[in-house]
């Protein structure tokens, strides 16, 4: 009778280390927009000056285009 509260004690004891160490470790870890927007260049969004856009296609035979600057 006296393993079943050391191996309860034991139990609580390393579930509650492995909570913090899971906790501890999020917070540290950048989120999934984070990465995605320091992968896609987010530092340099202020040295933008201006997005042009090109479409070009083809419409029942006669060819199409526009042009977009923001």
């Amino acid at each position: 009778m006296t393993k079943s509260p050391r191996l309860a004690t034991i139990f609580c004891l390393s579930f509650a280390v492995f909570a913090l160490v899971a906790t501890a470790r999020a917070q540290t870890a950048p989120s999934l927009g984070e990465q995605i927007a320091k992968a896609h260049g987010l530092e340099g969004f202020g040295q933008i000056d201006a997005i042009r856009f090109i479409f070009n296609g083809e419409v029942l035979g006669h060819s199409v285009s526009r042009s977009w600057v923001w």
